[in-house]
């Protein structure tokens, strides 16, 4: 009865350890990007950063600054993208989101696609959205294919289209973007077009050790489905060097200058 007993511990024991495991992969790492297709019989998300990352979970910067290709590591030719092809991309919806999976390492960050400036939510949204990102159910290959209906869905977790938020409630929509369930507005997709190129700008907010952060724009991610095999290529906004900025204050000086000199002239 003991034996009995001990092996049916250790066989729970093992289910758990099993069951853990499964788990661990069950999203990518805080800072890769996640990019979500919506608009077809099921949705796809998928890793698209994986082994190399896009953001420094210890940072919040960029991992790798500049131009970087990531179509080697989406799975474009895998059967789960079957449904979205370049025969049938058009009126499809995509999306990209990142954050810190509300992990507490480092510093808490989110990163949102979007057509043009989000919006500056408290810090408490900030939060929730995090948490939704983490939410998504990936498997150890990095990518997921599930109903539009499933609770760790992109349509329910993040959005359902370009104007409508998840079917969750709390969903990231309602959080970042301000965006109601059951209402419309501007969420973080975008809906392919006759080209079947899709340009999105990536929004970065840290969060600092207290208050609210502000949004940064990272760069832009080119999703390009006008070829054979899709590719994704994200291209860093351009950064003032130093001399630019000593340049600008420079001009700042002389304007100040020229107009104390023009004010004497007319006194």
């Amino acid at each position: 009865m003991k034996n009995s007993i001990k092996l049916a511990l250790t066989a729970a024991a093992l289910a758990t350890a099993a069951s853990v495991q499964a788990q661990v992969n069950l999203f990518g790492n805080a800072g890769d990007l996640i990019i979500g297709f919506t608009g077809g019989a099921n949705n796809y998300i998928a890793d698209i950063t994986l082994p190399t990352g896009f953001i420094d979970a210890t940072t919040g910067a960029l991992a790798t600054p500049g131009h970087q290709n990531f179509s080697a590591n989406f799975n474009a030719s895998s059967a789960s993208l079957a449904g979205y092809s370049s025969a049938n991309i058009v009126g499809m919806n995509v999306g990209v989101v990142s954050s810190d999976f509300q992990q507490g390492a480092g510093p808490q960050f989110v990163l949102t696609s979007g057509a043009h400036t989000p919006p500056n939510p408290v810090r408490g949204s900030i939060q929730v959205g995090s948490g939704n990102i983490g939410g998504m159910s990936l498997g150890s290959s990095g990518d997921a294919t599930v109903t539009p209906q499933t609770s760790t869905s992109w349509s329910q977790l993040i959005a359902a289209d370009s104007s409508h938020p998840g079917g969750n409630a709390n969903n990231f929509s309602a959080n970042v973007w301000g965006v109601g369930t059951g209402t419309t507005g501007t969420t973080p997709m975008s809906t392919f077009g006759a080209s079947k190129i899709v340009v999105e700008q990536l929004w970065e907010d840290v969060l600092p050790a207290s208050g609210n952060g502000a949004w940064v724009l990272l760069g832009s991610l080119t999703i390009d489905f006008s070829g054979g095999t899709p590719s994704i290529t994200f291209d860093q906004a351009a950064v003032p060097e130093p001399t630019t900025y000593g340049a600008l204050a420079g001009a700042g000086l002389l304007v100040l200058s020229l107009r104390r000199q023009f004010g004497r002239k007319t006194a």
